[in-house]
């Protein structure tokens, strides 16, 4: 019996250094609150798993990284009227591992799933990929199984639309978000992950009457 009392921090601790070991913090993560906010002309601002309840409020957030090889990542966080708004810079350390997890204390952060935005990728890819990030947890099941969230700048827009199969016509239009004031991001757009193409592409489409904006999204799949 004296044995198995220390195997189970022994094992704990082991645990925790392989956790720590998958990441290297080059600027561990901070909140600001209302820090100098200039526009940025970014349509889409954050991509994430649909948030649980109290989810956002968690300190730690995994990212889907099918492959680790060393990529640097930025980590932004922002409220829909950029109020709250936090960063990191990461690089994750090569090896295997479907989701990856990353330490984001919070300091004024709060749950609010259509009015807290994550994005995270990587400042050296041409493409601009989304990681796809989850707050608080990583998802039991399948990643197929989970509905994916893009929170989007819709500009003047009135309408904004994404098509996981642009070629097909297939799609749907996107929503707006039930926040009181907005400067970062207004609308969300949801997609189921088994729609989405093994490429990870997706299209978005931002309307104004007879003018369409359209700009291709990526996701690391």
């Amino acid at each position: 019996m004296r044995g198995r009392g220390v195997l189970v921090p022994a094992v704990a601790a082991c645990l925790a250094v392989s956790a720590h070991a998958q990441v290297k913090e080059i600027r561990p993560y901070t909140e600001k609150e209302n820090p100098n906010t200039p526009v940025r002309g970014h349509a889409v601002v954050g991509v994430s798993l649909m948030p649980g309840p109290g989810d956002q409020e968690q300190d730690r957030l995994f990212l889907y990284t099918p492959t680790r090889q060393g990529q640097v990542l930025s980590v932004d966080v922002t409220t829909a009227n950029g109020r709250v708004q936090g960063d990191a810079l990461v690089q994750l350390e090569a090896g295997a591992g479907r989701w990856t997890e990353l330490k984001v204390p919070k300091r004024f952060r709060r749950a609010d799933p259509e009015g807290l935005a994550v994005g995270v990728q990587s400042p050296h890819d041409p493409s601009g990929a989304f990681y796809i990030a989850a707050w608080g947890r990583a998802p039991a099941g399948p990643l197929d199984e989970q509905e994916l969230w893009l929170y989007v700048n819709r500009g003047r827009a009135p309408q904004v639309f994404l098509y996981w199969n642009a070629e097909a016509a297939q799609g749907q239009a996107c929503v707006p978000a039930t926040v009181s004031s907005s400067l970062r991001f207004n609308t969300i757009c949801k997609v189921r992950m088994r729609d989405v193409r093994a490429d990870g592409k997706l299209k978005l489409v931002r309307r104004d009457g007879g003018n369409a904006q359209s700009q291709d999204v990526v996701l690391v799949r």
